[in-house]
């Protein structure tokens, strides 16, 4: 029986995609895709996948997620590379999981956006929350 060689075009640095590299028809040739709820943006030919972060989320820094933008700089680390906490953030007086307000005051984060301000400095009324 002929021996038959197939050449994977995902094989070598995942076909050039960021995410998903699916092979074609016949394995001829492959196209770059992006899993649910990532936009496909072409950069210096490459195809990359971003997430599609609302107005009140963060872009991790390695694009790879968004998170609640109340998530930043809340003394816990949400993105796998550390971007939501970095060293300009201020200092935290709040327990872990707490909203900090401008001022330093704590609150629940349940209480974000809900036309009341708990906190004195109104922070937590912030049209970017």
């Amino acid at each position: 029986p002929p021996l038959w060689t197939v050449t994977n075009p995902c094989a070598v640095n995942n076909g050039g995609c960021s995410h998903l590299c699916l092979i074609r028809s016949g394995g001829q040739g492959h196209t770059c895709e992006c899993p649910d709820h990532f936009l496909t943006m072409q950069i210096g030919g490459v195809s990359r996948c971003l997430p599609m972060c609302t107005s009140t989320q963060y872009r991790c820094a390695d694009n790879e997620r968004c998170i609640a933008i109340w998530w930043k700089c809340d003394g816990q680390q949400d993105c796998r590379d550390g971007s939501d906490e970095p060293s300009t953030c201020p200092s935290r007086h709040c327990r872990l999981g707490q909203f900090q307000c401008s001022d330093g005051n704590c609150t629940s984060p349940h209480y974000l956006c809900n036309s009341n301000r708990d906190c004195h400095d109104g922070s937590d009324e912030d049209p970017v929350l």
